[in-house]
């Protein structure tokens, strides 16, 4: 046998492989014709941008020759060859029962890691669908009729940027008697709302989502409840009552959550345990009183497109664009109904990129008339590119680097109009933002699929001028050119360790998390990885950079972002630095919950 042939039989001897069976709810029952897969650990969130898909670091199935795939057989198992050393995680999906993960506490946390040495075989492995539950009722109108093809949601407080959002979790449309139900709901608290719909016609829903799944799981970033239509807010659908009083009050047939308010504040929660029925949860609708915003777009060239946005906090509408007007091509005017009491914003933009800082509009128990959306200077913003450690090749590593500049949490509506894109043009390492708005911004890359042995390229630091800018980049209207100068980085860091439990033994099944020490905004810098069975931990590909290291024994996914939590637990954390190649080590005390 050559050289070759050696090489190739000791490769294969490293190679190791993993088996375990797949039960349905309930735990016992094996399933078969269930699809298993395994793919490389991604230790970072997965991070979603509007437009942009997935932010570095999240493996594309089908993309990575490193993911392994087996359908189950009769008997539920299934066996996985072939699988080179390295850290990986384990999930299973059936089409009857939804999904699962290995090590998963929570249907909508991380699962564990597992980490495949060279040659090592895995076996008894066991994965279990949890039991789902229903929430059932009728919907009906102000008579009691009931309401046919009404569009029905669950939705599910979960985090978001480091905020608690409403995220819909199922839908469902009624039947000829009013009634539906909604199936697939994971054990926790939910909210329901439900809205009329016209015809039969637009009363498509989209398919059920599998158990444990979001909207945030479908590479989009959740917008708002999509039973809004634009009928119910250009006015189209709106009636007119005459008071008692003889004043005439427009009113629009709005979503309405359980018990029965428009106000999502108000909405009450439905508890819903494994495996359980919850019925009678019936919400009666009707037209509800809506107010009018009128203003005028002046100082464009063109004629300028207005857009109203939600700001309302808590719910998944922040940053909604609930509606694009085109304003007036004589004076500017416009109009927009049916709109509910709450927070706004106005946007505007026209077609030869002017764009307007956009407007706070409180909406109360009347219309909002004057307001004016003004137009501005664009602003140009480019941001000069150099990657460290890129190794050189055919392909230009900036080519296909998407970036978006995305308003500050918490300032501006994340819509098209506040969140400008730039992209490199061929054979230059500048990435440039025409007409951006004033305002302050975070600088975030999205990167393509890795070919030709490319790394991922991670961000090392981004300076405007003097100042430190990774955090945040200031645009201000007394300039007309802003230049970035972005670093970034293929060279990181990694950092392992053990989370200890009460007794100072390895904890399983533990969640640490990665935390940066000071620019904790920029959410693509947290990690988060679910400990074995031998309460180890290891985080890889870290940015240069200080940290703090937590391990919680349970904990709501994504509230280690939220600043107001984290402050609790502070004390707790341990600080690790990450160097470039650098491998630390670190000891955990697991954070029990009191």
């Amino acid at each position: 046998m050559n050289v070759l042939g050696i090489g190739l039989v000791m490769f294969q001897l490293q190679l190791g492989s993993a088996s375990g069976i797949v039960t349905k709810p309930g735990g016992t029952e094996p399933l078969p014709g269930a699809t298993v897969t395994l793919s490389p650990a991604v230790s970072s969130e997965t991070i979603l941008i509007p437009g942009a898909g997935v932010i570095p670091g999240a493996d594309v199935p089908g993309q990575n020759p490193r993911v392994r795939t087996a359908i189950t057989q009769d008997d539920g198992r299934f066996i996985l060859s072939d699988i080179e050393p390295g850290d990986y995680r384990l999930e299973v999906q059936s089409a009857r029962y939804g999904g699962a993960a290995y090590g998963q506490r929570k249907p909508n946390g991380p699962g564990a890691v597992l980490t495949i040495a060279s040659g090592q075989r895995l076996s008894d492995l066991r994965l279990s669908i949890v039991p789902t539950g229903v929430i059932a009722g009728r919907i009906t109108g102000p008579s009691g009729e009931p309401i046919v093809y009404a569009g029905v949601q669950a939705l599910k407080y979960l985090y978001q940027d480091g905020k608690r959002i409403l995220s819909v979790v199922q839908t469902t449309t009624t039947d000829d008697r009013g009634d539906y139900r909604l199936f697939w709901l994971t054990g926790g608290k939910y909210v329901v709302v439900a809205a009329t719909r016209s015809s039969p016609a637009n009363s498509t829903s989209p398919p059920p989502l599998k158990p444990g799944i979001t909207t945030l799981d479908r590479l989009v970033l959740t917008t708002e409840i999509s039973l809004i239509s634009s009928a119910q807010l250009d006015g189209t659908n709106l009636v007119k009552r005459i008071l008692e009083d003889g004043t005439v009050r427009e009113e629009s047939w709005l979503p309405t959550y359980y018990p029965g308010t428009t106000d999502r504040a108000g909405a009450a929660t439905i508890e819903v345990s494994a495996g359980s029925t919850v019925p009678g949860v019936n919400i009666t609708v009707g037209p509800s009183p809506v107010q009018k915003i009128r203003g005028r777009a002046t100082g464009f060239a063109t004629q300028a497109t207005v857009a109203l946005a939600s700001a309302a906090p808590g719910g998944s509408g922040t940053g909604l664009v609930i509606n694009n007007k085109g304003a007036s091509t004589i004076d500017g005017s416009f109009e927009f109904a049916g709109i509910l009491p709450g927070p706004y914003y106005l946007t505007a933009r026209d077609r030869s990129g002017l764009v307007a800082t956009p407007v706070a509009v409180l909406v109360g128990d009347r219309d909002v008339d004057g307001v004016t959306v003004t137009a501005v200077p664009g602003i140009t913003v480019s941001a000069r590119i150099v990657a460290e450690g890129a190794t050189p090749g055919p392909i230009d590593p900036l080519t296909e680097l998407a970036g978006m500049l995305r308003p500050e949490l918490g300032t501006l509506p994340v819509t098209p109009q506040t969140s400008p894109r730039g992209a490199i043009s061929p054979g230059s390492n500048v990435m440039v933002f025409p007409n951006v708005p004033p305002g302050e911004y975070q600088f975030s890359i999205a990167q393509g699929a890795l070919r030709e042995n490319l790394k991922r390229l991670h961000i090392k630091s981004v300076r405007l001028g003097q100042e430190d800018a990774l955090a945040t980049v200031h645009v201000t209207s007394n300039t007309t050119n802003v230049l970035l100068d972005v670093v970034l980085t293929t060279l990181t860091g990694s950092v392992e360790g053990v989370a200890l439990g009460r007794a100072g033994d390895p904890a399983g099944n533990a969640t640490v998390v990665l935390v940066p020490a000071a620019a904790r905004n920029r959410l693509n810098l947290y990690q988060v990885v679910v400990t074995g069975n031998d309460g180890k931990f290891r985080f890889q590909e870290i940015p240069p950079g200080d940290y703090k290291l937590f391990a919680w024994d349970d904990i709501e996914t994504g509230a280690w972002a939220d600043a107001e939590f984290l402050r609790a637990y502070e004390s707790r954390g341990v600080a690790v630095r990450i160097s470039e190649n650098s491998k630390e080590d670190a000891r955990l005390n697991v954070i029990y919950n009191p």
